[in-house]
């Protein structure tokens, strides 16, 4: 899409704070990594966008909804608009009118199909549909016809044309040409309505989508180095790439090859592996990302700076640094991104781009939720948080000025999930202490003499250091009875009620705190250390277990009928907590006496990772320092027992990564279980990190390191997961803010769940095929692409929506955003400083926005 057209459209999608956004100065792109190759950007006139594979396969990407609608309106004789208008109205004015609301989708089902068919959808699919031109490739002059075309919808988020569908969409026309492009020449392809766009085919200049490589970059000292050759094409299946022999690895800056190799097939269109004890097949396997893989090796890359691949008949790959520093860069944005989620503070222009009006500053109540932490040990069947809230909050019993901790996506509830952000960055902290220091994330404490990460870490245990009642008990969870807007005032907040278990994890994370801090803040560390105690004795205690309690609420989000929920706390539900907080609470004192049952407990715990724990919870904690911190003073047995836990549990993701074809540890044979944070690499990355800590074995930390190669990019779709990290990052997400702040590029350092498996019902039903009447079954759709299309490779499963594809579009701090700044952390130099372009970072300028226009 032409920028300027973008540009409008994006203004008319967002609600609020456009006027001020809207003349904000934006960032070209970084000029380092353009160097003397600025990255080509063709000439638009009606096509929206042009994705280069190779020089044989083009996708030319283009919108036709305005001309749907259109052709809705006509076939329904002016009915069309007209009853959307009715509805609106009656909308607007408080008395729906509920036969219109009916009636515009009846009349759109009833001529979907017909007005796709006459808006061109299936001449996005015909050869004879397009011409390809050159003034400067004689092969092209006069205009060539594609040898074949295939067509994919793609989603690119909410609905943009009134009348359109809930989902905005462009066809992909993925077309082969009749010859190959030529290095250096400039084509013109131009569609049988008239829309074309101009590019330019320069294996220096022009970005092959095919080529993946981590577009954050690669560590000098990271055992494997691999870059990623492929494509999928739907209905004619993996992209040949058997003529691409060579590659040249050219530096931005000299412009000189400082490396090349051999392209090595790695395996053709590669199949899930048999599902253990299933008897499958493993030919009838489905594909895992539809292509033939090929690898670049870049063991032997050895000068530091900016570099691009380029590899003959196919193009460039976006601009990578090879350099120890590397991963500063993304520790500074995915930290920042944890600072925009802050709750209880305004972000300012002193601190960012993506300022924000102070949020929540209306009093928490009390209400009768139980805040079941990671694990949700035995928590009721069917249990609904918001009928709970919304029957049991008590305007009674107020605290005010209740700061501190974070929000997810979009909903606004801070909760004891959150810890998992708060025990990573505590944890990175005490590993690697001289990475770390003042003035490092630039945060309103940056300047107070304490490394900001501890300050980061600080702010999300604040919340609940506030929730602490005189006995020293601490709530888990700040939440309303429903998703309201930011600063709904109507809906009030309230605490969960205290527990021993979310008192303990508390006490852990303050006497980390406090033991971590005391260096530089004496009076700080006795105030958390003072709380730690309290919160510890309380949850230590069994006199303070809630035992067989009733849960009192009332459907509806607390406007219906009553009913309650009857739940028993007991004494293994607590014990990874009590593990957890006697152990930081032995290192903040070095009292051995907190010590004491612990080698009884540890030997019948919930082990880490382990189902109902998760790879995306603070499970890695709990544990860790039974082999670390206290192991001197513990049994042995205990000792060697969760030493072998997390050296196995370490060498079995490190086995899965050589098995798949975009290397990370993920099991072969698994396509399915992929929501919630599973497909999020780095969370698999903490334990292996913690255990190259624990044993100094390199293998483990390199196993992490493609674990964040695929994580940034080095995978099937070329996306960089994290926002702002990159060059083809997500920018329509579930993000409130982003979502109503005017600026299309999204808030930076906000890492998406992204691949989920399959793709969601509403493309299947809407955009691959069409009701063929009102209230259609599923039967009775007609389909309107080419079956193969429907068939999405597992890895490639995504599509940009931020409300419908939820689980694909939304983050959470503790799911995604955690381990992210984690491995970042982990991974970057001592006493790395960012520079001042990323201190002074704006908003990107829209049309580098390259993740709009992903590959599907």
């Amino acid at each position: 899409m032409g920028r300027l057209l973008l540009a409008v459209l994006w203004v008319c999608f967002v609600a609020a704070n456009s006027a001020g956004a809207a003349t904000a100065e934006r960032d070209p792109l970084p000029p380092e990594k353009e160097g003397r190759f600025p990255v080509h950007v063709p000439a638009y006139e009606g096509v929206d966008q042009i994705l280069l594979l190779s020089s044989r396969w083009v996708i030319v990407a283009t919108t036709n909804i305005k001309e749907v609608v259109a052709q809705i309106e006509k076939l329904s004789g002016g009915k069309y608009l007209k009853t959307i208008a009715t509805w609106e109205a009656s909308a607007k004015a408080g008395k729906p009118n509920w036969t219109a609301y009916k009636g515009r989708w009846k009349i759109r089902d009833t001529h979907i199909a017909k007005a796709r068919e006459l808006a061109g959808d299936w001449k996005l699919g015909e050869p004879a549909f397009f011409a390809v031109t050159s003034a400067d490739d004689p092969a092209y002059r006069g205009g060539k016809r594609p040898r074949r075309v295939g067509r994919v919808p793609v989603s690119l988020g909410g609905s943009r044309v009134r009348g359109g569908p809930q989902a905005h969409y462009a066809h992909y026309s993925y077309l082969e040409m009749p010859s190959p492009l030529q290095n250096g020449k400039t084509y013109t392809v131009t569609l049988g309505n008239g829309k074309k766009a101009t590019f330019l085919y320069d294996e220096m200049r022009t970005v092959s989508r095919a080529i993946k490589v981590n577009q954050v970059g690669y560590l000098p000292d990271a055992a494997k180095k691999y870059a990623y050759l492929g494509c999928h094409l739907y209905e004619h299946g993996p992209m040949d790439l058997s003529y691409a022999k060579t590659f040249n690895v050219v530096s931005a800056a000299a412009g000189k090859v400082v490396h090349q190799g051999a392209v090595k097939l790695r395996e053709k269109n590669p199949l899930y592996a048999p599902r253990p004890g299933k008897g499958d097949d493993p030919k009838t396997r489905p594909p895992i990302c539809g292509e033939d893989v090929y690898e670049i090796d870049l063991g032997g890359l050895k000068e530091e700076g900016e570099f691009f691949i380029s590899v003959p008949g196919v193009g460039r790959s976006w601009t990578f640094h090879h350099a120890g520093d590397v991963y500063g860069e993304a520790f500074y944005t995915a930290a920042r991104g944890l600072f925009h989620q802050r709750c209880g503070i305004a972000l300012d222009r002193k601190h960012t781009a993506w300022t924000r009006v102070r949020c929540h500053t209306d009093p928490v109540y009390e209400c009768e939720h139980v805040p079941f932490g990671p694990g949700q040990f035995h928590r009721p069947k069917g249990y609904q948080i918001f009928d709970v809230i919304g029957a049991t909050t008590d305007l009674s019993k107020p605290t005010r000025d209740v700061i501190g901790g974070w929000h997810d996506a979009a909903d606004w509830d801070r909760n004891i999930y959150h810890y998992s952000c708060v025990f990573d960055m505590l944890n990175v902290y005490e590993l690697f202490p001289k990475k770390f220091t003042d003035r490092q994330l630039n945060i309103p404490e940056s300047g107070n003499g304490i490394p900001d990460i501890l300050d980061e870490a600080a702010f999300g245990i604040e919340v609940w250091k506030r929730s602490m009642d005189p006995r020293g008990a601490v709530s888990g969870m700040v939440e309303t009875k429903t998703h309201p807007k930011m600063d709904a005032r109507e809906h009030k907040y309230a605490f969960s009620r205290r527990t021993r278990w979310s008192s303990l994890v508390y006490a852990a994370a303050a006497a980390q705190y406090a033991h971590l801090v005391k260096p530089f803040d004496q009076k700080k560390a006795a105030e958390y250390a003072a709380s730690a105690r309290k919160a510890y004795a309380f949850g230590n205690d069994p006199k303070n277990s809630l035992g067989k309690i009733t849960i009192h609420a009332k459907k509806k989000r607390g406007r219906g009928a009553a009913y309650t929920y009857t739940w028993e706390e007991k004494d293994e539900y607590v014990w990874p907590y009590l593990i957890h907080a006697k152990l930081r609470m032995y290192v903040l004192t070095g009292d051995k006496t907190y010590l004491a049952g612990i080698g009884r407990i540890a030997k019948k715990s919930q082990r880490p990772w382990l189902w109902p724990f998760r790879h995306t919870d603070f499970s890695t904690w709990m544990y860790y320092d039974i082999m670390a911190a206290a192991a001197r003073e513990l049994p042995k047995d205990v000792v060697a027992q969760y030493t072998g836990l997390y050296r196995g549990e370490a060498d079995k993701l490190l086995a899965m990564v050589e098995k798949m074809p975009y290397r990370r540890s993920w099991p072969r044979h698994q396509d399915y279980w992929m929501g919630w944070g599973s497909t999020v690499m780095t969370n698999q990355g903490r334990v292996l990190l913690a255990a190259a800590a624990l044993t100094g074995e390199k293998k483990y930390r390199d196993a992490a390191i493609l674990n964040a190669d695929f994580a940034l990019g080095a995978n099937p779709m070329g996306i960089s997961w994290t926002t702002g990290l990159g060059y083809v990052y997500p920018i329509d997400v579930q993000h409130a803010i982003s979502e109503t702040d005017g600026i299309m590029d999204p808030v930076p350092g906000l890492t998406i769940y992204g691949i989920t498996g399959h793709m969601h019902w509403y493309l299947r039903r809407n955009i691959w095929k069409a009701p063929l009447k009102y209230g259609a079954s599923k039967q009775e759709h007609k389909l309107l692409v080419h079956p193969a299309v429907t068939q999405v490779p597992r890895w490639r499963g995504w599509a940009c929506h931020p409300h419908m594809y939820v689980a694909q579009c939304e983050f959470t701090v503790h799911e995604t955003i955690a381990s992210t700044i984690f491995t970042a952390a982990c991974l970057m130099p001592e006493g790395w400083m960012p520079s001042k372009r990323l201190l002074d970072r704006k908003p990107r300028q829209d049309r580098f926005l390259f993740g709009y226009w992903y590959l599907p």
